[in-house]
């Protein structure tokens, strides 16, 4: 198990990167206007799908089974907000875990709602909100880390 938990500590290290390269592009796209909305939409659409792959790491390595049926991506954050005793601590808050249930939902409609037009107040509410809660997301990764830290360094 030691051998899994580094290199379980060692993908996430590389998904925070992923992850930061987004926040910047996600960022830099200010002022927003129509032209560069849907590069906002793309970029709001990876930074959830890099969140959930590091998610679907964390849960491959401790519960050994994800299945891919309806509701995969709200079983899967679900998973993230939960204890599992003798397992693993949960890695998000329930205010990061709501935060990041409002992406997916933002993710849903980006890849399925092929008639719908984006709203660009929508987009930049999400955007501040996403930006603004960073820290929060990161802190609770970095205390997960911190678990895994304690259990494969001794």
């Amino acid at each position: 198990m030691r051998e899994k938990l580094a290199t379980l500590w060692a993908y996430i290290t590389n998904q925070e990167q992923v992850i930061e390269f987004i926040y910047d592009k996600i960022t830099d796209l200010k002022p927003l206007n129509e032209d560069k909305m849907i590069h906002l939409a793309y970029q709001l659409h990876n930074l959830y799908a890099a969140y959930e792959d590091l998610f679907k790491e964390i849960s491959i390595t401790f519960e050994n089974n994800i299945e891919r049926s309806a509701g995969f991506h709200k079983n899967l954050l679900i998973r993230m907000k939960i204890d599992i005793p003798k397992v693993r601590p949960k890695v998000l808050n329930e205010h990061n875990y709501q935060l990041l249930t409002e992406l997916m939902g933002f993710m849903h409609v980006f890849r399925h709602a092929y008639n719908y037009n984006l709203s660009l107040e929508k987009m930049e509410q999400l955007r501040t909100k996403i930006i603004a809660h960073k820290i929060g997301i990161d802190s609770d990764i970095t205390t997960f880390k911190l678990f895994l830290s304690e259990n494969f360094s001794s």
